[in-house]
This record gives structure tokens, sequence and C-alpha cells, in this order.
């Protein structure tokens, strides 16, 4: 919990809590599931005392509950009514999917990743790994999206897919003052190779 007490002070330091901020990327959370289709998450310790101190200390909420946990209709996110899970829905991590692993279970996702996904003990697994958390925002939708290199782009028939990790994007609306509950768009991307984000401002 060490690293995520400095990414939290480090957050508080350089991103004052009343601006809009996103962020992404691998935090290990160790959510485990049976399967890829495996509708009921099993999160570590860790992973939930985690999404609760992005909460609690800096106002960021993870993008999977926020977004498939909470109405869709930006007077439900802000009141926070949950569609699925328990308790607070910000922070209960029932809505996530898997973002690690490729087991071949899908066809759609590709056969199983094995040069990657395996190492250690050599068991193929299911995980969520990866998040994206923001403030100032309203979800508008969220996906986890596989990375499968089509067989004829491969370099080698062992390379499956681009990582390991599966692509985890969030759509999200700039929150305004106004009536109108976007006064912009941006949309971001949280994957093994980085973080991108990509933002298009209304013009004045």
């Amino acid at each position: 919990d060490r690293q995520v007490e400095e990414l939290l002070s480090f957050i508080a330091e350089h991103a004052p809590v009343r601006e809009p901020a996103i962020l992404a990327g691998d935090f290990n959370l160790d959510v485990d599931f049976n399967s890829v289709f495996d509708p009921n998450p099993r999160p570590s310790p860790y992973a939930l005392r985690t999404v609760a101190q992005m909460k609690e200390r800096c106002r960021l909420v993870e993008a999977t509950s926020r977004i498939r946990g909470v109405r869709t209709t930006p007077d439900a996110a802000v009141a926070g009514k949950a569609s699925c899970g328990s308790g607070d829905p910000d922070i209960a991590l029932q809505c996530c999917k898997p973002t690690f692993g490729y087991t071949g279970e899908c066809a759609a996702h590709g056969p199983a990743e094995t040069r990657l996904s395996s190492y250690g003990d050599g068991r193929l697994r299911s995980k969520c790994d990866d998040a994206i958390f923001f403030r100032g925002f309203y979800g508008v939708e969220v996906s986890e999206d596989s990375l499968v290199i089509q067989d004829q782009a491969r370099p080698d028939p062992s390379l499956t897919h681009l990582s390991d990790h599966w692509g985890l994007r969030a759509a999200l609306h700039v929150v305004g003052t106004s009536a109108s509950p976007s006064l912009g768009s941006v949309s971001a991307t949280a994957a093994a190779s980085g973080f991108r984000s990509k933002r298009r401002l209304p013009s004045l």
C-alpha cells in the first residue's frame, strides 16, 4: 500500500480537488473471475482499499462502478443510485470485467494467450487489474476491448495479442454548471501500453 499512498499524495499535490481529473493504468487490483464470462467479481482487500481511498481522499471514482453501477443520468450519477452491487456502488467493484489474461473461452477474443499471461505457474486466468478513475466528468460508456492480433498480422504464430492485458476505454463528458450535463467530452484509454486521452472542447 506504500505505492498507493505515494500516488494519493502526488494527486493531492498536483491535481487540485476542485478540478476535473482522470487517472488510468494498471493498478494490479487483483480482482478474480472464474472465467471471462463470470458475472461475479471477487475483489482483493487491496483493490477495495485502493478504490475506497481514491474516492475518500481524492474524490476519484472508478469508471466501471460509476458508469455501470449507477443509473445513466447525470442526476442519478451525482446521487449515486446503484443498479448493481450492494453498499456504496462506487467502491464495491461489482461491475468490472476481466482486463488481464486471455483464456480462449470466447472465439471473438482470440485464442488463449500463453506467451505472457501464463508466466509463473503456467496457469491461464481472468483478472481485472486495470482501472480508470475520474472526477468532474459524467461517465457515458466503458468497455474492455480484446487486443487480439489477426492471424495474417502476427509476426509469429505464438504472438496472439498485443498485450496480456485488455484495452480499457471510457467515454466521459465534462460536467458543466448549466442545465446541460456536458460542456465537452473526453475519451480515455488505459492499457498495458500506456494511457491516452483525447479531448474535444466546445467552440467559444
